[in-house]
C-alpha cells in the first residue's frame, strides 16, 4: 500500500534558515533518494507559521511501492548527513509521521 512520510522542522535560529536549505537542496535530498529509491515524489515548503520567530517547514516524501512501516525502517536505516543548522529538540522521530495513504 502506497505511504506518505510528512516531517516538520526548523533551522536552529532564523538566521540558519539560507544554510538549511541550501544543505536541503545539495545535501539531504539527493541523500534520501538514494537510501530510498522507492520514493517518488517529494515536496518541500516553507510554512506560514513560525515558532518564536523562527521558520518551520515541511518536506512530503511519497513511496507508492511502500507500506509505511518498509518506508519508516528504510528511512531510519539510512545513513543521511546530519545538518548543523537543523533544530532537533525534540529529536525527529520520521516514523511516528508516516501513514499509509487511503
Amino acid at each position: 500500500m502506497p505511504s506518505t512520510m510528512v516531517v516538520h522542522f526548523s533551522p536552529v535560529d532564523a538566521a540558519a534558515e539560507p544554510a538549511l536549505l541550501e544543505f536541503f537542496r545539495t545535501v539531504h535530498f539527493a541523500e534520501v533518494l538514494a537510501a530510498v529509491p522507492e520514493i517518488e515524489q517529494y515536496f518541500f515548503t516553507k510554512d506560514l507559521t513560525s515558532i518564536d520567530g523562527v521558520p518551520r517547514f515541511t518536506t512530503i516524501y511519497s513511496a507508492p511501492t511502500l507500506d509505511a512501516a518498509a518506508l519508516a525502517a528504510r528511512m531510519d536505516e539510512a545513513s543521511l548527513t546530519p545538518s548543523p543548522v537543523l533544530a532537533v529538540e525534540p529529536p525527529l522521530t520520521p516514523a511516528r509521521h508516516i501513514s499509509d495513504a487511503i
